[in-house]
C-alpha cells in the first residue's frame, strides 16, 4: 500500500488540533455521551462481542444528514488512516512489527450525532452475572481526574452514614453502631488514595491485601464492629496484588458494608469488577486515553447495589456533584479512547512477551532481579483471585509490572541503562519506567517497606512499541547492568 503524504496545510492543521487544541466546543456534550457509553459497554463482561461497540453508537435508520464529523474525523484523518487499524492487535502481536514513522492515525473516523434526542442505551451482561445492566446516562459519571471520582465515591458513602447517625440521634434507630463507621483500605494502594481515605475518615489499613488481611477483616467484622466500606484496587499499585473479590462480596452481603473498586491498573477490558462492587472508580487518564494529553476520571454505580437509589439522588444534587470535565478534555478523551480495547489487548500481549522471553530468565537468588510483581507472577493467591474475575474474552493481566533487585547499585545501574521514558503515570502509549517507592514514599520509606514495597522497586508501564524493540531495550539494560 502506497502511503498518501499529507500536505503542509494538513500537517499544520493536524498539529494545531493534536497539540494546540484548536477545537470545536460544540462536540463536547456528544463526546461525553460516547465516553460514557464506551465505559458502560466494557464495565461488565459479555460473551458476545459487538464488533462496533468500541466505535459507533448509531441508530440504524437515521438519515446521514443527522451526523457530522468530529474535528479529527476529517480528510486529514482519512488520509493518515492505515490499511488495517487493528494491525494484528486482536491476536498475538508480531514481534518484528515496527512502529510507523509517518503521520499515521490508528483511529477510524467516527460520526458525531448532532440530534437532540436523548437515548438511554443500557448494556446487558451474560446470564452468569445476573443480567446486570448499566445505563450510560444514569449510572456513569465523569470527573476531571481519577482521584476526584474516588473522593466523591467516599464522600457519598460518608453522607449515607451521616443519615444513620442523624436517625440514631433522633432515637429512631436505637440498634445502630457507634458513630463514624470506619473505612477499610484493603491492600497497599496508590499514595494519594491512601491519604484521601485516611484524611476524611477513620480507617483500618490492611496493607498486605492477601489472605491474612482477609482474616483480619473477618475478625473485625465478627467482633461486632460495623464498617462503612472496603476500598480495593484491582490489582494493587505497585505490587499487583489481587484480593479475593468473591469473598469480599460474600462478607459485604453478610455484614452490610459497601465495596469501592479502583480498576485503573487492571482496566475494564481485563477485569469484570462491577458485579462485586457497589461503585467502580477509574482514572481515564491511563490506558483509556493513552495519549498523555488529557486527564479524566469516571465513576460507575452498580444498579443492584443497596446504595444505588441514594447514590443516584446524591449525584443529582448540584451541591454534591458537578460535571467539571473540561469540554476540550472531553473531546480529546473521546478521540483517544476509540481504540482503547485494541490497545489494551496489544499491551497485554507485549507485556507477557517481555516478561516471559526477556525478564523471567534473570530472576533468582544469584541473578539480577529479586522478584517480578505481575498478576500471574506475584503469587498463586493473586493469580487465583485475578482469574476469578478476569474478563472471559479479551481479558489479560495488564501492562503494569514491578521489579525489585538484590541491591541498590544494580537497581540504579539498570534504571540508568534502560533507554525508555522515565516518569510517573501508567497506561501511556509509550513505555514508562518509574522508581516508584523513592519518588512516591521518599519520606515514608519504612512504612512502605513494612508492606513489601521495597525502596529499590522499579515500576514499568508497557506501551505500544513493538515487542522486538522493547525486547532489545530491556536486554541491553540487563547486559550492561550485569557487567558491573
Amino acid at each position: 500500500m502506497v502511503e498518501k503524504k499529507s500536505s503542509p496545510a494538513e500537517e499544520k492543521e493536524y498539529i494545531e488540533m493534536r497539540y494546540g487544541r484548536n477545537l470545536n466546543f460544540a462536540f463536547a456534550d456528544r463526546a461525553k455521551e460516547l465516553i460514557k457509553k464506551r465505559i458502560a459497554t466494557k464495565v461488565i463482561d459479555k460473551d458476545e462481542h459487538d464488533e462496533e461497540e468500541n466505535y459507533h453508537f448509531l441508530a440504524g435508520n437515521q438519515d446521514e444528514q443527522d451526523f457530522q464529523d468530529t474535528f479529527l474525523d476529517s480528510s486529514l484523518n482519512e488520509a493518515n488512516h492505515g490499511e488495517d487499524h487493528d494491525g494484528g492487535i486482536s491476536g498475538e502481536v508480531d514481534s518484528q512489527e515496527e512502529p510507523h514513522n509517518g503521520l499515521v492515525s490508528t483511529i477510524p473516523p467516527e460520526p458525531i450525532e448532532m440530534s437532540t434526542i436523548e437515548e438511554e442505551q443500557s448494556v446487558e451482561e451474560d446470564a452468569g452475572r445476573c443480567a446486570l445492566r448499566v445505563c450510560p446516562e444514569r449510572d456513569v459519571f465523569l470527573f476531571p481526574s481519577g482521584m476526584a471520582s474516588i473522593f466523591t465515591a467516599h464522600r457519598l458513602l460518608l453522607q449515607w452514614d451521616s443519615l444513620r447517625l442523624n436517625r440514631s440521634r433522633n432515637g429512631s434507630d436505637v440498634t445502630s453502631s457507634p458513630p463514624n463507621k470506619k473505612t477499610v483500605i484493603f491492600g497497599f494502594p496508590y499514595a494519594d488514595t491512601l491519604h484521601v481515605l485516611q484524611g476524611f475518615n477513620e480507617t483500618y489499613f490492611l496493607g498486605e491485601g492477601d489472605e491474612s488481611s482477609m482474616k483480619e477483616l473477618t475478625k473485625i467484622l465478627h467482633s461486632g464492629e460495623q464498617i462503612l466500606a472496603v476500598f480495593i484496587e484491582t490489582p494493587s499499585n505497585p505490587l499487583l496484588k489481587m484480593g479475593n473479590l468473591l469473598e469480599l462480596k460474600r462478607l459485604s452481603e453478610l455484614f452490610g458494608f459497601f465495596i469501592i473498586i479502583d480498576e485503573t491498573v487492571g482496566g475494564i477490558v481485563n477485569i469484570d469488577g462491577l458485579p462485586f462492587a457497589d461503585i467502580v472508580c477509574s482514572s481515564l487518564t491511563k490506558t483509556f486515553s493513552g495519549d498523555s494529553n488529557v486527564i479524566g476520571g469516571s465513576m460507575v454505580l452498580n444498579p443492584q447495589s443497596r446504595v444505588y437509589e441514594f447514590a443516584s439522588r446524591f449525584m443529582q444534587l448540584e451541591d454534591e456533584y458537578e460535571d467539571l470535565l473540561w469540554c476540550e478534555d472531553a473531546i480529546y478523551l473521546e478521540r483517544n479512547s476509540r481504540d482503547f480495547i485494541a490497545r489494551t489487548i496489544r499491551i497485554n500481549y507485549s507485556t507477557e512477551y517481555l516478561l516471559d522471553k526477556i525478564l523471567k530468565p534473570h530472576v533468582g537468588e544469584n541473578k539480577l532481579f529479586k522478584k517480578i510483581y505481575y498478576p500471574n507472577l506475584t503469587s498463586k493467591e493473586t493469580l487465583t483471585n485475578y482469574d476469578m474475575v478476569r474478563c472471559k474474552k479479551e481479558g489479560g493481566y495488564g501492562g503494569l509490572f514491578s521489579l525489585t533487585f538484590h541491591d541498590e547499585d544494580h537497581a540504579a545501574a539498570f534504571y540508568d541503562n534502560l533507554k525508555l521514558n522515565k516518569g510517573p503515570s501508567l497506561g501511556t502509549n509509550f513505555t514508562l519506567a518509574f522508581p516508584y517507592t523513592l519518588m512516591t514514599y521518599y519520606h515514608e520509606l519504612d512504612m512502605a517497606e513494612k508492606f513489601g514495597v521495597e525502596r529499590n522497586l522499579l515500576r514499568i508501564s508497557v506501551g505500544l512499541e513493538s515487542q522486538s524493540i522493547l525486547g532489545k531495550i530491556f536486554q541491553e539494560a540487563i547486559d550492561k547492568t550485569v557487567e558491573i
